[in-house]
């Protein structure tokens, strides 16, 4: 490419800019919580330099803000990204998840929700409870409308979650994904 074409697609000017204010933007997430950070302690202490936080505030900054913005920045580029690769591949500004079904597993609040007919096609071996504690159990489940042809609800491969596990991430995940396997042992 020639140099006056590089130069009408990319502002470098614009880059420096935006990168200088998505830096600015992350020291202020990690400065705002709780328990307020004084500003110039965070940079004194991200560069090094003598006057930074101590002790708590140090581990505060270190060890939880500052991973949990720097996670957040990258889920956004993530997604930023895959929002570029939607547009690039189909040619078309207004491509979204929707155009290949990629979203059509989310309600609106986020969590996966499966339609009935969808559970009912797809016809799963094994069913998962996570909602046991709210009183769905496996007999009320094969009652439902439908679902006594799905072949776990016919060979009785219904497994009840227990409450905690599944409802609250975390370092529970190792421990779910034990339940899970030790599950699918027992109705194997």
């Amino acid at each position: 490419m020639k140099t006056q074409e590089i130069d009408r697609i990319w502002h470098w000017r614009t880059t420096l800019f935006v990168g200088f204010l998505l830096a600015f933007v992350l020291l202020l997430g990690v400065s705002f919580g709780p328990i307020s950070l004084d500003f110039m302690k965070i940079l004194r202490t991200l560069f090094g330099l003598s006057g930074g936080l101590q002790d708590e505030e140090k581990i505060l900054l270190l060890q939880l803000r500052l991973p949990r913005v720097m996670l957040a920045a990258l889920v956004g580029a993530a997604l930023a990204t895959s929002g570029a690769v939607y547009q690039t591949v189909f040619r078309n500004p207004l491509a979204d998840p929707y155009l290949l079904g990629a979203a059509a597993g989310a309600d609106n609040s986020g969590y996966p929700q499966l339609s009935a007919e969808y559970l009912l096609k797809s016809d799963p071996q094994v069913i998962f409870l996570a909602d046991a504690q709210y009183g769905v159990t496996a007999d009320s489940v094969s009652k439902r409308a439908g679902w006594s042809q799905i072949s776990a609800v016919k060979n009785k491969k219904i497994v009840e979650l227990p409450a905690d596990i599944p409802s609250r991430w975390g370092p529970r995940l190792v421990d779910f994904y034990k339940l899970i396997g030790a599950s699918l042992a027992k109705v194997s």
